[in-house]
């Protein structure tokens, strides 16, 4: 299924196991917005905070509902979950027994979860990016990479093709998506459509914070800064 998004991405022949895609690559947008509450917005940065002093990569999570405000849909986030304990400077990210539990609990609850996680800045960690100077000589520019960490790398999307995959099993119709929280402050969100079993990697180009009545961009790779819409 990896190799089918690389496929339908027109890059199959870059693909290496460990390896991974720009996000400039993935020009599809779902025809949906995200809102995030002002107050879970500022916990965001501050997990962006500590991931930027640690080097650590940490998981957190938002729920929330589907609204429709003038016609358009929206995913309004309602709850928060962070968790740092347990996780090191290994480039990976792990989740408590804590916060599975209270995401297990809340799930049916809501009609969507973004999982979400940190990439560190590379001078904060540990990492051999060998394999990654090697793909980005090489197809660097086909597969749109950015430097270290500013990627998508192949567990990212294998993360989330397991929680698409969960979505058709559980008896509730969550939706997940997956949202990666970079070192230079974009917060990008990423879905994946399944057509007939053919997936797709797609983005969420609309994503707001609600800042004095007005939704305000949320910094993306995909967005242009300075919008504006006011809630009515």
């Amino acid at each position: 299924m990896l190799k089918q998004i690389y496929t339908n991405l027109g890059v199959v022949d870059c693909y290496i196991k460990d390896g991974g895609l720009g996000f400039n690559l993935v020009n599809k947008s779902m025809d949906f917005n995200v809102v995030i509450p002002e107050h879970i917005y500022k916990t965001l940065l501050e997990i962006r905070g500590k991931t930027d002093e640690t080097g650590v990569e940490y998981p957190f999570a938002m729920v929330g509902n589907l609204g429709d405000i003038n016609g358009e849909i929206y995913f309004c986030v309602s709850l928060v979950k962070t968790c740092y304990d347990g996780n090191v400077n290994n480039g990976h990210v792990k989740t408590s027994d804590d916060f599975n539990k209270w995401l297990s609990e809340r799930i049916n609850d809501y009609s969507f979860c973004i999982l979400c996680h940190t990439h560190p800045k590379y001078e904060k960690t540990t990492f051999d990016k060998s394999i990654f100077d090697t793909v980005k000589k090489n197809n660097g520019s086909k597969l749109c990479l950015r430097n270290i960490g500013m990627n998508i790398s192949n567990s990212d999307i294998l993360q989330l093709i397991g929680l698409k995959l969960e979505q058709r099993n559980i008896n509730n119709n969550i939706y997940f998506l997956q949202g990666i929280s970079l070192p230079n402050g974009e917060f990008n969100i990423l879905d994946i459509e399944f057509d007939d079993n053919n997936p797709t990697l797609c983005s969420v180009h609309n994503v707001y914070r609600i800042y004095e009545d007005k939704l305000i961009p949320v910094n993306n790779i995909w967005n242009s800064k300075g919008k504006k819409k006011v809630i009515n």
